[in-house]
């Protein structure tokens, strides 16, 4: 008896059932039944019974555990000494030394793999069956290796698996979207010439479960260079958890909207891979992110712009396919509809980049041969030292402008700071009011009647005058003079040409007025100097009661600038240090109606002075990954300085934003410069008499 109660208190420390700690336990278990059924006679209460059935089960539980234990000690046993038998084997082969070497490398780790080829070795060799059903598999097409095909484990529902390999929940319903839109993107990069697979981005068709806890991108390091000599395929990744080439740039940041020379399809796609993800952004932002790249790019359609077009298209598709399929929001029953909704609009954009893609691969082949000229030129022309060595080259310069003068990339591009006055009368034919009307209605003209003079505006007459003097600067550097002018055609002969004071005014763009910290040009935004002004006055009611007031700043792109035209007040509820906007679902279904981009915000500060606190910075930064030239303006008319116009570094102020989870509404930044002005200096421009249209949707209040 000594010697039972000896091992039971040692077996109390070694791991797993030992005979003497079961025996106890059945022992115990026993005499708990005995005890069970007297309390049943004595007492004849059903809960004995119950509690009898309840211990019978765990009994039963605790024997079968010690029992698959036991069988696994067993078989590792068996594995341990058929281990030995081969080292001993290996020993009289090979000589002590190298048993000794061998029982160095062992580490015990690999008992079971050695026993199972021990036993696979005696087995005849079998036909390969089917896959066990517990481990389903997808097989994604990767662009740059069309004879290979990749086999990925299915991921989980929490990791969000590729679209392609879930089996529930709205990704089931998509994925026959997103296999078919795959193949068709990877069919139309082999059929277009330099977008052939091997100089597409890589992983861009590569699906990429991305955790939750994860930075996924954004770095706080300024942009890795690409050299654009060594192929897509080779470049390296900063962040393996995403497919761009650079992390750092914002999801619509336009490089290519500096470029005037024609660009290639590969350019183009490298540049569409190049924006952040992050899924810590709720989807219902990304969709209207989503929906905001098809707003400009329907824009610079209109205007010509094939390349910005297939940029924008190229990346909404990517970011649909690629990063929303995977998004930890995507089965909420909201967002399941607006997804499917985002990936059918996928087949109208590839059928639009089939067509755009050989006017951008026509245009580039012809540049390139304008050049090759243009040096064939000057190497022929520079040893016979002539004179009209500069004449012939303008000439020739010359003459490749007038011959691609409708294309977009020969248009003149213009300093926003420099050409204010040209915006001015841009935003107000947009807007559909003239100068004159616009000036008639402040000193107090009816709005009713403008449309019916609108018909009757003679104006555009000036404004054509000066483009057309503009270009002809900038084709020959100097003012030419009344002769250089061509005739008008005689009366006589019938001028059959489109009139042209209306497309004058599409014959030039912005070019970038600042550039983000990372290196990204960023569009000019022109903001109605009359703006702030007038915001003011409809928050005067909640300023008194020292209560924010906020509104958002909508308007147009137009010639590769932001046009601020609508400030809207929507529904909301304020204190004295916070704003929230209600209903928001109302507001975009307004600026969808109305076609407007959001661009920022503007809010007040009733009592305390100009400045972006951390509950405005985590509310911008939401704008700024839909937008990066999106603005915050900030009012305090009881301070000086009374406004501000902010945007977010990037880096590191926006990285720094996204990532940060510290509690409370407001709390402190660990980063310098999170923010910076964008007025003076920066990429905002403000406009003196530029349209304006405010509207409040704010319900009215009851007296």
């Amino acid at each position: 008896m000594a010697s039972f109660f000896e091992n039971l208190w040692l077996s109390i420390f070694t791991p797993g059932p030992t005979p003497t700690l079961l025996v106890a336990t059945n022992a115990s278990f026993a005499a708990l039944q005995l005890l069970l059924f007297a309390m049943l006679l004595a007492t004849y209460s059903i809960h004995f019974i119950i509690l009898s059935f309840l211990c019978g089960g765990l009994w039963w539980a605790i024997n079968w555990f010690a029992a698959e234990i036991r069988a696994a000690q067993a078989k590792e046993e068996e594995a341990k000494r058929i281990r030995e038998a081969r080292r001993g084997k290996d020993k009289g082969g090979n000589g002590d030394g190298a048993g000794d070497d061998g029982e160095a490398m062992d580490t015990g780790d690999d008992t079971e793999v050695d026993a199972e080829v021990e036993v696979q070795k005696q087995r005849p060799t079998q036909a390969r069956g089917a896959r066990p059903e517990s481990q389903s598999t997808v097989f994604v097409d990767k662009p740059n290796e069309r004879s290979r095909r990749e086999e990925t484990p299915q991921a989980s529902s929490a990791m969000g698996g590729p679209a392609g390999a879930s089996t529930t929940g709205a990704a089931t319903k998509l994925a026959p979207l997103v296999d078919d839109a795959l193949k068709k993107r990877k069919g139309l990069g082999e059929s277009t010439g330099d977008l052939s697979t091997d100089t597409w981005c890589p992983n861009f068709l590569q699906a990429t479960p991305i955790p939750r806890n994860s930075t996924d991108g954004d770095a706080s390091s300024p942009p890795t260079q690409i050299d654009s000599s060594v192929p897509a395929t080779r470049r390296t990744h900063p962040h393996p958890t995403t497919a761009a080439f650079c992390p750092a740039t914002s999801v619509l940041s336009l490089t290519m909207a500096s470029i005037n020379a024609p660009v290639s399809i590969a350019d183009v796609v490298a540049q569409a891979g190049n924006y952040t993800y992050n899924a810590h952004i709720p989807l219902a932002n990304w969709l209207r992110t989503a929906n905001t790249m098809q707003k400009e790019a329907q824009v610079y359609e209109a205007e010509g712009n094939g390349p910005q077009t297939y940029l924008l298209l190229y990346r909404h598709a990517d970011l649909v396919l690629q990063k929303l399929q995977t998004h930890p929001d995507r089965k909420q029953p909201h967002n399941r509809k607006a997804l499917e909704a985002a990936t059918n609009q996928v087949y109208s954009d590839l059928r639009k980049l089939e067509l755009i893609a050989p006017r951008i691969k026509k245009r580039h082949e012809e540049y390139q041969e304008r050049r090759r000229k243009q040096q064939e030129a000057l190497k022929a022309l520079e040893g016979s030292g002539s004179k009209n060595l500069p004449q012939e080259l303008d000439g020739l310069s010359l003459q490749d402008r007038r011959s691609q003068r409708r294309s977009y990339d020969s248009r003149p591009t213009l300093d926003a700071q420099e050409n204010q006055s040209l915006a001015t009368r841009l935003a107000q034919r947009e807007h559909g009011v003239s100068e004159e009307q616009e000036q008639q209605r402040r000193t107090g003209g009816r709005w009713e009647s403008w449309q019916e003079d609108l018909a009757h505006d003679d104006d555009r007459g000036d404004l054509s005058s000066q483009l057309q003097e503009l270009r002809r600067l900038q084709e020959t550097g100097h003012r030419t003079s009344q002769s250089s002018v061509p005739p008008p055609l005689p009366s006589k002969i019938p001028d059959n040409r489109p009139p042209t004071p209306s497309t004058e005014l599409d014959d030039f763009s912005f070019k970038p007025s600042a550039y983000l910290e990372n290196g990204d040009p960023l569009r000019p935004v022109f903001l109605p100097s009359q703006l702030r002004q007038q915001f003011l006055h409809v928050a005067s009611s909640n300023t008194r009661l020292n209560l924010e007031t906020c509104g958002m700043l909508c308007g147009i792109l137009k010639s590769n600038a932001m046009f601020i035209t609508r400030l809207v007040v929507p529904e909301q509820t304020s204190t004295s240090d916070t704003c929230e906007t209600l209903n928001e679902e109302e507001f975009f279904d307004y600026c969808d109606k109305e076609e407007l981009l959001v661009i920022g915000w503007i809010h007040t500060h009733p009592t305390q002075t100009c400045f972006m606190s951390s509950r405005d910075l985590h509310t911008h930064v939401g704008y700024q990954v839909m937008m990066p030239e999106s603005i915050a303006i900030v009012c305090a008319p009881t301070k000086e300085p009374s406004w501000g116009c902010f945007r977010l570094t990037d880096p590191p102020g926006k990285q720094a934003i996204l990532n940060c989870s510290k509690p409370g509404i407001f709390h402190p930044h660990d980063v310098d410069d999170i923010y910076t002005e964008a007025l003076k200096p920066g990429h905002v421009v403000e406009l003196a008499n530029a349209p304006l249209e405010i509207v409040d949707m704010r319900p009215k209040k009851k007296f």
